[in-house]
């Protein structure tokens, strides 16, 4: 089994020798780095970055380890029979006072975090999770261009956003938005029930308090990416809709 890692400066070109990862020379194990969830890694001496994969379920990320590790060690037995076998290796052998230890096949590093016995979809805490995110999605549009179904949160925000929008949100950094995802990021509990009991509107309230004064900034589903930036920078970063608080003048007048 090879695989190999396309490099970004040679993108369309087809693979090169060079290029082949030889799988007798990797390690599996879990990623501990991503922020994605049921992801793992193929490490390997021949490339400087770990090559990071992503399953569909957290099964699925345990299979694809098994099976991986499993293929490992069959191509390093398979290698070492060949190796041993070999007639020039058969009289160097038999001159050794002891035959030469096998290589150990590499084992994967064990965690908690794929073990179905601390985060099994049938446990109570993991069905409230998806109940928790089913009502986030059907009961929220996203905050700035109004998409049905946002699958995205800005969790310093406190805003639902959609997939075109949370691009935005990302390019704003992580000073300005912290974004995750409904679907894919392993989001606690604290947090889903917190974005279970606000909506939309409530949070537009504050964020687009004095957005009657531009309506027309506001972007739809259909809008390109230059407007939507326009409106989310002028909204979260410039706080243009925000209302000013009551009592300024006042205390202005003060101090």
């Amino acid at each position: 089994m090879l695989c190999w890692v396309k490099d970004p400066e040679n993108s369309g070109e087809e693979p090169q020798m060079k290029d082949l990862i030889d799988i007798k020379l990797c390690k599996v194990r879990e990623s501990t780095d991503s922020d994605l969830m049921f992801c793992f890694e193929l490490v390997s001496v021949l490339v400087k970055k770990p090559l990071v994969l992503q399953a569909d379920s957290e099964a699925s990320a345990t299979e694809w380890i098994s099976v991986i590790q499993k293929h490992i060690e069959t191509v390093l037995f398979t290698s070492n029979v060949d190796h041993l076998n070999s007639p020039a290796l058969r009289k160097t052998v038999s001159e050794q006072p002891s035959p030469g230890s096998q290589q150990k096949p590499l084992v994967v590093e064990k965690s908690s975090k794929f073990k179905p016995s601390q985060s099994s979809a049938n446990s109570p805490t993991q069905k409230n999770k998806q109940t928790l995110i089913a009502s986030i999605l059907e009961t929220n549009i996203c905050a700035d261009c109004g998409a049905k179904e946002p699958s995205w949160l800005s969790l310093n925000l406190c805003s639902v956003i959609c997939i075109e929008c949370s691009g935005v949100h990302r390019r704003l950094g992580p000073n300005v938005s912290k974004v995750r995802s409904l679907k894919l990021d392993n989001l606690s509990l604290p947090i889903l029930e917190l974005f279970s009991k606000l909506n939309t509107q409530e949070i537009n309230r504050v964020w687009e308090g004095a957005i009657d004064q531009a309506p027309s900034m506001k972007p739809d589903p259909d809008s390109d990416q230059e407007r939507r930036e326009a409106f989310i920078r002028n909204k979260y970063v410039e706080k243009v809709f925000l209302k000013p608080i009551q009592g300024t003048c006042l205390l202005n007048k003060i101090f």
